[in-house]
């Protein structure tokens, strides 16, 4: 099984096609790890329609595994590699990107089918060959129910 790749930062124009081979290395601090069933930018910022660690095929579609870091702009290569409830590597994907901010981040999705094996899944990040943080989430063969999702308070209140 394959898992699919998308990515965003901070600031979406901070995109580029330029390779980052030679990146030196960096101070490079975690953020935020966290999974969900879906996600979408807002203000610049991607956010997780809500934030769970358990999921099924039977309920969603697949499992969005996001990482946010502070560390040095410029060019990054960032690469998540997905492993199976067996411990055995299941796929590697790999991005080349240019930071603008010190603060930057990626998503990666992992579709989920009849066939994905139940279990504890989970996906590391490097940022330029550095430890970036480690998502982990059980895949269940029965229907898993979505939390209440939690809006931001008002002003008000």
């Amino acid at each position: 099984m394959l898992a699919g790749l998308i990515w965003c930062a901070a600031n979406a124009s901070a995109a580029a096609q330029t390779p980052a081979t030679s990146a030196p290395a960096i101070p490079l601090r975690v953020l935020k790890v966290a999974t969900g069933p879906s996600g979408s930018q807002s203000g610049g910022t991607f956010v997780l329609s809500e934030e769970r660690s358990i999921f099924s095929p039977a309920s969603d579609r697949e499992v969005l595994a996001y990482f946010q870091w502070d560390g040095m702009p410029g060019p990054h290569k960032l690469v998540a590699q997905w492993r199976s409830p067996d411990g055995g590597l299941t796929s590697t994907s790999t991005i080349d990107y240019v930071a603008t901010d010190r603060r930057f981040g990626a998503y990666w999705t992992l579709p989920l089918t009849a066939s994905t094996p139940p279990g504890i899944w989970s996906v590391d990040a490097t940022v330029d060959g550095q430890p970036a943080g480690r998502a982990s989430f059980e895949v269940r063969a029965e229907k898993v129910e979505s939390a209440p999702v939690k809006r931001p308070l008002t002003t008000s209140e």
